[in-house]
């Protein structure tokens, strides 16, 4: 397994193969010369490109709020076998699908330490991850922020929607904020929703109606240790249409200044210590 280096600094005529003297300009020169199971290690600074399908790699990025993924047109797309995204900021304004949005989608995607930041999204239709097709796909989530946009007030956003049975979605130690309606999850066709788990995750401050978390409330595999916190909406649609284990309802988190995107808890935030290792 070889790492391949991304640089704003530098060229694609380079190698790739050290990130001071042969990095590489763009993500998908640096796919281009790599082999399934590489790293593609991506340096400070905003990116904006899509890329091919076909591709297993790990893509790592700088840090939060270090490595940023922009979409340049609406039509976005990344796409390919097993994915693995790392420390990468995600910063969509404007693209309606992310993740194949015409049935090319990783078949096991996984976004670890990843920020996905829809506060200046543009559109009122947004597929994060969008399996239209079928066959079997496995999404994995951990230690993640999801920020949404209050302003879509009209139409259903998604972060996760797909129209197939083979579908499996796990969700560990995220966080979601500010998100429209069904914005988490929803419009499965085949009823997949048994192969949901989540856990250790808030979901705060959604905006819009009570369809809050899942369409119509369908029962999920796995939903415990969570926190539901809708600012005085209703929770007739959670998941199972009852909450789970350890799940906290209707608590305010108390972020530190979650408008200025500053999600650490308070002192005093009833999230703190009520999880499950």
């Amino acid at each position: 397994m070889s790492t391949y280096y991304v640089r704003k600094s530098g060229n694609d005529s380079n190698g790739g193969t050290d990130p001071d003297t042969d990095a590489k300009l763009t993500i998908a020169s640096a796919i281009s010369v790599s082999d399934d199971s590489d790293t593609i290690d991506i340096g400070e600074g905003s990116f904006s490109e899509a890329v091919g399908d076909g591709w297993s790699l790990t893509m790592q990025g700088a840090g939060m709020y270090k490595t940023f993924v922009t979409d340049s047109t609406d039509g976005q797309r990344w796409s390919g076998e097993t994915i693995t995204f790392k420390d990468i900021n995600w910063a969509l304004t404007s693209a309606s699908q992310f993740g194949g949005g015409y049935g090319i989608t990783p078949s096991n995607i996984t976004f670890e330490d990843s920020v996905f930041d829809l506060s200046g999204f543009t559109n009122a239709i947004a597929n994060f991850c969008y399996e239209p097709s079928t066959g079997s796909r496995q999404w994995h989530i951990i230690r993640s922020l999801f920020i949404g946009n209050a302003s879509f007030t009209s139409t259903c956003t998604y972060f996760f929607r797909w129209n197939n049975s083979g579908m499996t979605l796990e969700v560990e130690d995220s966080l979601f904020y500010n998100c429209y309606k069904t914005y988490l999850v929803g419009d499965f066709a085949d009823d997949p929703y048994s192969n949901i788990t989540m856990r250790n995750t808030i979901v705060a401050n959604f905006s819009g109606s009570a369809n809050d978390i899942c369409t119509g409330g369908n029962a999920w595999g796995t939903e415990e240790y969570n926190c539901f916190y809708f600012d005085g909406l209703t929770v007739d649609k959670v998941p199972n249409g009852a909450v789970g284990t350890g799940t906290i309802v209707d608590q305010n988190p108390l972020f530190v200044d979650a408008e200025g995107k500053d999600f650490r808890l308070q002192a005093s935030s009833p999230c703190i210590g009520a999880g499950h290792a």
